[in-house]
């Protein structure tokens, strides 16, 4: 499992071949990703899952599509949109149909062997008396799976994977590998 937060310092190229390293670990390895990037358009080609912060809470998690589609129809952070994908919905509005890109090919795994990392109910913040960072954050990622985490600067993405790591813990809810809590682990104890 690879857990990053893609620092790319506003350059999207680097970004992208960042990013087309991991989904090439992905596919061809079946490696679990997840990554923190504002850069939605870098990430498009690879991530199967987009899950959308704003101010320590899922707005929405889904496929690109639906996110995408519901940032442009519900004016969510809609300047991370990319042209050709706004331009695609606007011309939808018109009547226009597009053929879909077939998906990436993956390995189907049973319905129990699917999911692989867990946060239930997590909430975080950095020190007592601080208001919480992230409320009540429920996610879950499959085996396998390429998950991109978006939003604004400053929205809880990085935390996300900071508390999935182990180098921050949760002031309450719980993190699951495989379903064994891992919540108060270390880090060392996480990567074994």
């Amino acid at each position: 499992i690879s857990v990053t937060r893609v620092e790319t310092t506003g350059d999207l190229r680097y970004a992208k071949v960042w990013l087309s390293v991991l989904g090439e670990l992905n596919e061809k390895e079946g490696l679990t990703v997840i990554v923190a990037e504002h850069h939605l358009e870098a990430a498009l080609p690879y991530a199967k899952k987009f899950v959308l912060m704003n101010h320590g809470e899922i707005i929405v998690s889904g496929t690109p599509e639906e996110v995408m589609r519901r940032m442009y129809t519900e004016h969510i952070y809609e300047e991370a949109i990319p042209d050709m994908y706004k331009a695609q919905l606007e011309l939808e509005q018109v009547g226009m149909t597009f053929e879909k890109q077939k998906p990436r090919s993956f390995i189907p795994l049973r319905k129990e062997e699917r999911k692989m990392l867990e946060l239930s109910h997590v909430t975080f913040r950095y020190a007592e008396g601080l208001p919480d960072v992230l409320k009540d954050i429920s996610l879950s990622f499959d085996k396998g799976e390429f998950v991109a985490i978006t939003g604004r600067n400053g929205c809880g993405k990085t935390t996300v994977t900071r508390l999935l790591t182990g180098l921050e813990k949760a002031v309450s809810g719980q993190i699951l590998y495989h379903g064994k809590d891992v919540t108060r682990e270390e880090p060392s104890e996480r990567s074994r």
